[in-house]
């Protein structure tokens, strides 16, 4: 009996022993490697390289791979390094200073300071041009340098340091030595751009494609595995599923008829996003188009439309099943700050025709009450649902003619427009973005370069938005938030219809495509790596994956960071950041200098903080 028992405990050590030899192989064999090109479709051309010009998502695409922020964010909205390896918050709020890797060149060799910080973030919050995040920086009372590698942001009331980690393009930072002095209209970096990133611009051919390649002097050690990104212009799903099929691209996200046959496919990978912001019909505010459309100034007009809208049916029949019906400015990706209780409008075309006839608006003898013309952009998602909502229009009375503009056109026409959406009295739009800051961006009275196309104004939600960026308690933010959502859906500025989800496919043949940044339109390729390339020369350290706070661990050893594991150039990786990530390899590259101590960790922020 003991010798039968003794055979059985041999076997399971033997089983337990094989196992973990396979678990080691199968380890080893998804260690990054290095080489190869990544082909994209890109759904658009991008308008600018210049994040000040423009920072919608078909530039802000090139943008995240050629620039850096101060800090990012990963997939839990935590801060992360980026071009900071660590910073400490003041305890009121006002007080932000960050301390920038010593490693850092542009791409045309010269270093990164903490004077480009102060530049860029000066050239936000000047009179001359107009930014996304420049509403945040009102309350901006200086940018310190202490010394080439620290920066201090001093501001007269709190601010949120989400700030500096927006997901447009506005907050990668730009070089001065470049951009001083110059007009940021014409300066030749808006198609040559000079960044700080894993990749540097080899071409752009508008509306063709941009060619990326490989930064060899990027300062976080071993990135990117890639060689080149090849992103090709394919305004057209179906031409880019073409492609994709073909082997001309590696990455798109097809026509949704085609997804499940698509997913059936053993060469692709996939993955599913969805947005934090809302697809809405935005209501023109404007005194010209009041005055050519009274009836947009009404209220009851407005609910009639609400109610004459069935978003269910757009969700199922445009996108699919893959968006999400909302009722507010919130997105379905950004649930913890939707408030549950703001008033909903479900679909009810007998009520519609109630508040148009109570409104004063009878039907003619051809069945319509009034008609107009309405303004979208060519994405294909806005165009099929807006052909539905005309036909459901139509059965209350209300007559549109669809004028359809170039992407591009749209933005720099309405958008970010001096004069919003003119005399148009509205149009259907996608806006993302995280609240509270971007619902901000929606809202304030002051339109130009806010995306409040429609130029909504409501003193209250103006006050509701300058206190939401100066409150640090993220539990009472979210209170100023579902206020800003409770007064506008009685306003009624906008009705909200959907969330936008978009399933992305890949050859799986390229590992680690799924971005970590929270946007779901801007993806950086850095850690993007190639099953049939080559493994990393043996004075090349070997990158780990990026932890959510690698900074924050306490220096190891002296080999080299991984790519997001140790702060400091050459600093060691620690055995863990604050959330993981160990620095692959380190221990096993050639010696460097000692990283810094532990006691010198950054202060992270928890995650419902940064929020």
């Amino acid at each position: 009996m003991k010798k039968s028992k003794l055979i059985k405990l041999s076997l399971f050590l033997s089983l337990v022993f094989v196992l973990s030899i396979i678990s080691v192989v199968a380890y080893a064999e998804e260690e990054p490697l290095y080489g190869g090109t990544f082909k994209m479709r890109h759904q658009g051309n991008p308008i600018s390289m210049n994040g000040y010009l423009n920072y919608w998502s078909t530039s802000c695409q090139v943008h995240v791979n050629v620039f850096n922020r101060l800090v990012t964010q990963d997939k839990d909205r935590n801060l992360i390094p980026d071009l900071a390896y660590k910073w400490d918050f003041s305890a009121d709020g006002k007080t932000h200073t960050f301390y920038l890797h010593e490693n850092v060149t542009w791409h045309d060799g010269e270093p990164f300071t903490s004077a480009d910080v102060k530049f860029h973030y000066e050239m936000l919050a000047s009179e001359d041009i107009v930014t996304y995040v420049k509403p945040r920086l009102v309350n901006l009372l200086s940018i310190e340098t202490p010394d080439p590698y620290t920066v201090t942001f001093k501001y007269s009331k709190p601010c949120q340091p989400i700030l500096y980690a927006f997901t447009q393009s506005d907050t990668f930072i730009m070089p001065k030595h470049i951009w001083e002095g110059t007009d940021i209209e014409t300066n030749p970096a808006n198609t040559v751009p000079v960044g700080t990133g894993a990749f540097t611009v080899a071409e752009f051919v508008p509306e063709t494609h941009v060619l990326l390649q490989k930064n060899p002097n990027y300062f976080k050690g071993g990135l990117p595995y890639l060689d080149k990104v090849v992103m090709r212009v394919m305004y057209d799903t179906n031409a880019g599923l073409i492609a994709f099929e073909a082997g001309e691209v590696d990455y798109t996200s097809p026509p949704m008829e085609e997804l499940p046959r698509m997913l059936e496919k053993d060469y692709v990978g996939s993955y599913k996003s969805l947005s934090s912001g809302s697809t809405r019909l935005t209501f023109n505010h404007r005194q010209e188009a009041i005055d050519k459309h009274p009836w947009s100034a009404d209220i009851k007009v407005r609910q009639a439309f609400a109610h004459a809208t069935n978003a269910d049916v757009i969700v199922e029949r445009v996108h699919r099943g893959q968006a999400k019906r909302v009722h507010t400015a919130v997105g379905a990706g950004a649930s913890w700050w939707i408030n549950p209780d703001a008033k909903k409008y479900e679909y009810d075309p007998d009520l519609a025709n109630k508040l148009l006839d109570e409104a004063g608006y009878p039907k003619d003898a051809d069945g319509v009450r009034f008609s107009f013309t309405f303004p979208i952009w060519d994405r294909w998602y806005s165009v099929n649902a807006m052909e539905l909502i005309k036909e459901m229009w139509k059965d209350v009375g209300i007559e549109i003619k669809i004028e359809v503009y170039e992407y591009v056109t749209f933005v720099a026409t309405f958008s970010h427009g001096a004069e919003g959406l003119k005399d148009y009295p509205l149009t259907y739009v996608h806006i993302g973005g995280w609240p509270p800051g971007e619902l901000v961006n929606h809202h304030a009275s002051k339109p130009t370069g806010t995306m409040n196309m429609g130029y909504y104004s409501n003193a209250r939600i103006d006050q509701l938005s300058e206190d939401v960026m100066v409150e640090m308690d993220p539990l009472k933010r979210r209170d100023i938030v579902f206020e800003m959502q409770k007064i506008g859906n009685e306003e009624l500025p906008f009705i909200h219809l959907l969330s936008g989800g978009s399933t992305t496919i890949y050859r799986n043949d390229f590992k680690n495509v799924e971005s970590l940044l929270p946007s779901r339109s801007a993806k950086s390729f850095e850690n993007i790596w190639w099953i049939h390339g080559e493994p990393p020369a043996s004075d090349e350290p070997i990158a780990g994956a990026a932890g959510a706070a690698g900074a924050a661990g306490a220096a190891g050893a002296k080999g080299k960071a991984g790519a997001a594991g140790a702060a400091g150039a050459a600093g060691a990786a620690g055995a863990a950041g604050v959330t993981g990530a160990k620095g692959a390899k380190g221990d096993a590259g050639p010696q460097g200098p000692v990283g810094p101590a532990g006691d010198s960790a950054q202060t992270m922020v928890p995650t419902i903080l940064s929020l």
